[in-house]
C-alpha cells in the first residue's frame, strides 16, 4: 500500500502545550547558513556536495513549484535544511552528513527525537538512501532508514516519503553526556535526488498522549464503500477523521489497516484528515469489491500514541479497473484520443451508454437500441474517461482520452 494521494487541503492543528525538557531544538530559521555548532561534510571525492539551507517550502524534483509540501505534510515552517543531490549533476558519489552539536542526555530517562522530512531516494536509475543516526558516546547508531528496502514505490516507479517522524531513542541516548544526531544522505549513483528536513527536536517529554480521534469515516460497519480511481489510474478509498480537542494535542496521525480485526497494523505514516489511501494498479491488486476491511487511526505526540477503536467497512460491487468477465468483444470505439465526436460501431443493439470519469462518477447516461452511434463530447473537459456499453445485460468498457 503506497501513500496518501497529494490532494491539497488546509488543515490546522491547535497544539496544546506539552511541557518537556529539550536538549536540542533546531528550526534552521536563524539564517540561511549552517546553524551554530552544526557540521556539514561529505566523505566522498566530491566534498563540495553539502547540505544547504533554504526558505522554500516546496518539495522539489517530482512536483511543480508552489506546492508548499514541507509545510502541508511535514510540519515545516520558515527555513529548512536541504541536500539536493540532483543539483550536483555528474559529480562523484558521496555520503553527505548534517551533524548536530554535542548535547547532554545524562539526566534524561526518556528521550524522543522528532523532525519533519520529505525525501526522494530513487527514480529512473538514480538512487540513494537517507539515514538518521544518533551518537551514543562511542558509535553512530541508525534509528531511521529511507531506502528502497524501507520505502514503498509509487505507481510511477518513484521511491519517496514524507511526514513528521517521532522516534524513541531512550535506549541509545539515556545517560549519555556527549550525544549527537546526524542526517546522512548516501548516494548509490551520482545525482541521486535529495532530502529536506526541518524542526529537529530532541527532548524528554512530559504530559500525556493525545486522545483518540473522532468521527471516523467510513463509519463502523459501513457497506457499499466506493472504490474510486485516482488521477494515476490507481484504486483509492477516501477516509476521514476529526482530531480530538481534549487533552494534549496530537502532532501526527498514522493509518492502520488489515483484512481482519486481529491483523490491523500501521500501513501509512503521517496521514491527515480527508486522506485518499491509494492501493492497487490492476483489478487483481489492492482494494477489492465486496470485501470487508478493518482500519484504525493512531494519534501521536511526543508523550506517546493512542490508537482508535478498530472499525470495519465493506466495499461496493464495482471495481474501477475491472471489466466484467462476461464483457463483449463486439464494439469498436473511435477515434481515441477524441476531440469532439466519438463513434461506436457494433454487431448487437446497444441498450445503454454511460460515461464515467476517473473518480467513478457517472456523468452521462444514454438509453439506446441501435448497433451504431455517435457521442458529441465537445463540452467534455479534457481527461481520461470510461465508456461503459451495455447490451443483452452484458457490459463492455473502453477507456478514452478526451483532448
Amino acid at each position: 500500500m503506497k501513500k496518501i494521494s497529494l490532494t491539497l487541503f488546509t488543515f490546522l492543528l491547535f497544539f496544546a502545550e506539552i511541557n518537556s525538557q529539550e536538549v536540542l531544538n533546531e528550526t534552521f530559521d536563524s539564517d540561511l547558513s549552517l546553524p551554530s555548532g552544526w557540521t556539514n561534510e561529505s566523505s566522498g571525492v566530491a566534498q563540495s556536495e553539502l547540505w544547504t539551507f533554504t526558505n522554500d517550502p516546496d518539495f522539489l524534483w517530482l512536483f511543480t513549484a508552489g506546492n508548499g509540501f514541507m509545510e502541508q505534510y511535514a510540519g515545516g515552517s520558515g527555513n529548512n535544511a536541504l541536500f539536493d543531490s540532483n543539483s550536483y549533476a555528474g559529480a562523484e558519489m558521496v555520503d553527505s552528513s548534517l551533524t548536530s552539536p554535542v548535547f547532554d542526555c545524562s539526566n534524561l530517562t526518556e528521550i524522543k527525537l522528532s523532525y519533519g522530512y520529505f525525501i526522494l531516494i530513487s527514480a529512473i536509475g538514480y538512487n540513494g538512501s537517507g539515514f538518521v543516526e544518533v551518537f551514543d558516546g562511542n558509535t553512530w547508531i541508525t534509528v531511521a532508514e529511507y531506502s528502497e528496502a524501507t520505502v514503498a514505490v509509487d505507481a510511477n516507479g518513484y521511491y519517496w516519503d514524507y511526514g513528521e517522524a517521532l522516534i524513541d531513542v531512550t535506549e541509545q541516548l539515556a545517560g549519555v553526556s556527549n550525544a549527537q544526531v546526524r542526517f546522512r544522505f548516501s548516494e548509490a549513483t551520482a545525482q541521486a535526488w535529495g532530502w529536506k528536513i526541518d524542526n529537529v527536536i530532541l527532548q524528554q517529554p512530559q504530559g500525556n498522549p493525545p486522545e483518540t480521534v473522532l468521527e471516523m469515516i467510513p463509519v463502523d460497519g459501513a457497506i457499499d464503500v466506493e472504490i474510486m480511481l485516482s488521477e494515476n489510474n490507481t484504486k483509492m478509498i477516501d477516509f476521514n477523521f476529526t482530531p480530538s480537542n481534549d487533552g494534549d494535542a496530537a502532532t501526527s496521525f498514522d493509518f492502520w489497516f488489515g483484512t481482519s480485526a486481529t491483523t490491523v497494523s500501521e500501513a501509512v505514516a503521517g496521514v491527515l484528515p480527508d486522506v485518499d489511501i491509494i492501493w492497487g494498479t490492476t483489478a487483481q491488486e489492492g482494494w477489492q469489491p465486496n470485501t470487508t476491511y478493518y482500519w484504525a487511526i493512531e494519534a501521536n505526540n511526543v508523550a506517546g500514541s493512542t490508537l482508535s477503536n478498530i472499525q470495519s467497512f465493506t466495499t461496493g460491487a464495482n471495481d474501477p479497473l475491472s471489466v466484467s468477465d462476461t464483457q463483449l468483444k463486439n464494439f469498436k470505439v473511435y477515434p481515441n484520443p477524441v476531440k469532439d465526436i466519438l463513434f461506436i460501431e457494433g454487431n448487437t443493439p446497444i441498450e445503454q451508454v454511460e460515461i464515467i470519469n476517473q473518480i467513478g462518477q457517472n456523468i452521462l447516461e444514454i438509453k439506446n437500441s441501435a448497433t451504431n452511434g455517435e457521442l458529441d463530447l465537445t463540452k467534455l473537459s479534457a481527461g481520461i474517461y470510461f465508456i461503459k456499453l451495455t447490451s443483452d445485460s452484458k457490459t463492455e468498457i473502453h477507456q478514452i482520452i478526451k483532448k
